[in-house]
C-alpha cells in the first residue's frame, strides 16, 4: 500500500471517530472501514489521491461490491443483529503534508 493511501485511511478513521462513529475494523488491503453510527453499520470505502490530480476519486466499490463485503464481514459477527447496513464513501484529496480536503458521502448509492 502506498504511503498516501495509508495516511488517507488513518485520516478517515480519525474523522469518523471525531464524528461519533464507533470504528469496528479497518481493512487497509480493501480500503474499507467498518463503523457503527447510531442504528447503522457503515461500510466506508476510502479513496485518497493527491489534489494535483483530478479532484476526488469516486468510490472503488459498486453497490454489489459493498453488499458482498458487508455480507462477508457480518458473517463473522453474529452478535450484530437488528441493525441497518449502509454504504458510505470518504474521498480525500491531499493538498500537502498536513492538509487535505475530505468528502464524506453517506449512503453513497441512495
Amino acid at each position: 500500500m502506498k504511503n498516501i493511501e495509508k495516511r488517507g485511511m488513518e485520516a478517515a478513521e480519525k474523522y469518523l471517530i471525531r464524528k461519533g462513529y464507533e470504528v469496528e475494523s479497518v481493512d487497509y488491503d480493501k480500503s474499507m472501514i467498518v463503523a457503527i453510527d447510531d442504528d447503522f453499520i457503515a461500510f466506508v470505502n476510502v479513496s485518497t489521491r493527491l489534489a494535483d490530480e483530478e479532484g476526488f476519486r469516486d468510490p472503488q466499490y459498486t453497490r454489489e461490491g459493498f453488499e458482498k463485503y458487508a455480507i462477508n464481514w457480518l458473517a463473522g459477527r453474529p452478535d450484530l443483529v437488528n441493525i441497518g447496513v449502509r454504504p458510505d464513501s470518504i474521498a480525500i484529496a491531499v493538498i500537502g503534508d498536513e492538509q487535505a480536503l475530505l468528502r464524506h458521502h453517506i449512503k453513497c448509492f441512495a
